[in-house]
């Protein structure tokens, strides 16, 4: 959905519903501009008007990027978050997380492997 056409539908479809459900803004992945992030920062710098209650971000891959990666796409939501009047302070959901194998047989994970990436991204 472009930028335009996502204000759009936030602003008709979800601004309604203020103080009557928590808003939360448009779900983003870790994927590179124009999406995650971007996308996030577009759509918060051109919906001013929006009434957002959190952000909510998805974060996927493999385990040679793993929990470091995760905590610095963490701080980067943080920042761009705090960047905007509307969200600044908000809650980040993380509605999806995972490591995925897309780096083929050297990402065959174990117990450890999963358990390790676990202990390190959830608190």
């Amino acid at each position: 959905m472009t930028i335009n056409a996502s204000v759009a539908a936030y602003r008709t479809a979800m601004n309604p519903f203020s103080g009557k459900a928590l808003l939360v803004a448009p779900a983003v992945t870790n994927a590179g501009a124009p999406a995650g992030l971007t996308y996030l920062g577009n759509f918060l710098g051109n919906c001013s008007d929006c009434v957002v209650g959190a952000v909510n971000v998805h974060w996927y891959s493999n385990k040679y990027a793993g929990a470091n990666y995760f905590e610095q796409f963490i701080n980067q939501t943080r920042t761009m978050r705090d960047s905007y009047p509307q969200t600044k302070g908000k809650p980040i959901w993380v509605k999806e997380f995972g490591l995925t194998n897309d780096c083929g047989s050297a990402c065959n994970y174990n117990d450890i492997d999963i358990q390790s990436f676990l202990m390190q991204v959830m608190p």
